[in-house]
């Protein structure tokens, strides 16, 4: 039962999302032009576009930055692991 309620809810909220999505692109249609400042670039687009390339962009790289920010976190945790592995084995060898 409770499976199925959080699937329930699970598609609930995905669906709010979609429709939320849909209204931003519907009332957001107009074309802006964006400048690289440094850049020799210009660019136009729809303004739903620049917000969700942002939005994506941006989890995007966060997601990274979680990846790696953990990997760091395991590489530590594996090495005083296998530190302390490495030193017990070589007090029962005596």
């Amino acid at each position: 039962m409770f499976r199925f309620v959080s699937k329930l809810v699970y598609w609930i909220f995905a669906l709010a999302l979609m429709a939320m999505a849909v209204v931003i692109a519907v009332s957001n249609r107009a074309v802006v032009a964006l400048s690289f400042e440094p850049l020799p670039f210009n660019l136009s687009a729809p303004l739903y576009a620049v917000i969700f390339s942002s939005i994506s962009i941006g989890l995007v790289v966060g997601a990274i930055a979680g990846v790696w920010s953990s990997g760091r976190r395991w590489r530590r945790k594996r090495k005083k692991d296998m530190e302390a592995s490495s030193g017990s084995t070589a007090l029962t060898d005596n």
